[in-house]
């Protein structure tokens, strides 16, 4: 009888909290190589991580629950398991997809790719030298004080 009585205490905070969830935008300045953008600067922001695997020369970037793995001879990446073009060039007229070689490249030890590309694999816009990323942020209130929880989550 005194296990079902700790099982509803323990329950009890779920019921003094309230959790509101909303979208918002953040801006993440970029340096920029041509059409490429540095992959490390959003990373950075947004604390990530990244790994190097000097066996296969593979770069695996783990961003806000996403695993992107970037090889500098390949023109393509993998995220979460499922291969991704590095550029894909869009026919305004016909709407035709061509997926362009490209590979990412290694500018003063960061690595760069695709400014398109970090638009389609993040859901990012970019515009000015930077990117803006919608972000889900969590606020836990709980009833009994006054003090506020903040939590960030990047939608992909």
């Amino acid at each position: 009888m005194k296990y079902p009585i700790i099982f509803l205490f323990s329950l009890l905070p779920a019921f003094l909290t309230s959790n509101q969830e909303t979208l918002k935008p953040i801006n993440i300045p970029v340096d920029i190589h041509e059409d490429f953008a540095s992959l490390d600067d959003i990373m950075a922001t947004l604390e990530g991580s990244v790994t190097l695997d000097e066996e296969t020369d593979t770069y695996t970037y783990r961003i806000q629950g996403q695993e992107i793995k970037l090889n500098l001879n390949y023109g393509y990446s993998e995220v979460n398991g499922e291969n991704e073009a590095l550029f894909i060039e869009i026919d305004k007229e016909t709407n035709l997809m061509t997926i362009k070689w490209v590979t990412p490249q290694l500018i003063d030890d960061e690595i760069y790719v695709p400014i398109q590309y970090i638009e389609r694999v993040l859901d990012a816009t970019y515009t000015d030298h930077a990117f803006t990323i919608q972000v889900k942020e969590t606020v836990v209130e709980e009833e009994d004080s006054d003090e506020e929880e903040l939590i960030r989550e990047v939608t992909p």
